[in-house]
């Protein structure tokens, strides 16, 4: 059995994780805009493809959390 301090402890690190690649991603769609505000399509849509695999890389950490959480929950305890 896994020891709770350290499934808390990378559940902590995963979530973090995350707000890492959302925040990478924010980034890259702000560059992405001004890219096309100047008009510079071939750079937006290169920004625009890396914001959009930073969101699909959270979405998985975020999933795998989602799905350990599952595991261990119990519907029936308030």
């Amino acid at each position: 059995m896994t020891n709770p301090e350290d499934a808390h402890s990378q559940a902590s690190q995963d979530a973090l994780s995350a707000a890492t690649e959302l925040e990478r991603a924010a980034a890259h769609l702000r560059t992405a805009a001004g890219h096309m505000t100047a008009g510079e399509v071939p750079r937006y849509a290169a920004h625009l493809l890396a914001a959009r695999g930073h969101l699909l890389l959270a979405g998985q950490t975020l999933d795998d959390l989602a799905t350990t959480h599952a595991r261990r929950s119990q519907p029936d305890r308030p």
